[in-house]
């Protein structure tokens, strides 16, 4: 198993705690998944492609406390619900100074647990320490936020979206990257989609993480 993939305790040094947006869409995870796929499942503002993928994210996260298979599913679910060419899971290391690679779509899994984006590096960082999603629309390599990674093409991408993970009391626990090659404005349809993937999630990395540690605790 990869370092990052082991790492399962978070830190939340040098973050500023920011507690979850009151306002619908790129709001915080939950921990407790039940509740927040009551919550999601009775949205009324998604199209009916969104929905069907939304709901096959939910059977994922609830079904399972393997953290490595349920990011796995996500990230190709993400993938064909955006019509992206890439979809990327960062997790935050325990020491809150880079993010993992822990899941890929293809061609890109073979990565994971080989990228690592030391702090401040790209726009998934500007979108963690923000706390708030973000977005290049196009000619991302001319972006400042944005950092060139060679291994994953970054050239062939000219939209990139980044979307923190974040945890029930605002803890920052990783990021969701999308990359397309055609410049692309997502709408608000597929932000509240990408908003409701997000938390469940954050909440599936809580559950995740918390079922380890009382595990670890047994052994002991």
């Amino acid at each position: 198993m990869s370092r990052s993939r082991a790492c399962w305790r978070r830190s939340t040094r040098r973050f500023r705690r920011r507690a979850p947006p009151r306002r619908r869409g790129w709001g915080g995870g939950s921990s407790h998944i039940p509740s927040k796929i009551r919550d999601i499942a009775t949205t009324d503002n998604l199209p009916g492609v969104g929905e069907r993928f939304l709901s096959a994210i939910i059977s994922t996260v609830a079904s399972s406390l393997n953290l490595e298979e349920v990011l796995d599913s996500v990230v190709r679910l993400l993938s064909d619900a955006s019509a992206v060419h890439a979809c990327f899971v960062y997790l935050l290391d325990r020491d809150g100074e880079r993010l993992d690679l822990y899941a890929a779509s293809e061609p890109y899994a073979h990565l994971v647990g080989q990228i690592v984006l030391t702090r401040g590096q790209g726009l998934a960082w500007w979108a963690l320490e923000q706390g708030e999603p973000a977005f290049i629309r196009e000619n991302a390599l001319e972006d400042p936020r944005f950092h060139y990674v060679p291994e994953l093409e970054e050239e062939r991408f000219q939209s990139f979206v980044s979307v923190p993970l974040l945890g029930r009391r605002g803890d920052p626990i990783g990021v969701i990257s999308l990359h397309t090659e055609a410049p692309r404005e997502f709408t608000e349809a597929e932000a509240d989609f990408l908003s409701s993937s997000a938390s469940l999630v954050a909440g599936a990395i809580e559950n995740a993480r918390l079922y380890e540690q009382m595990g670890q605790r047994v052994r002991e």
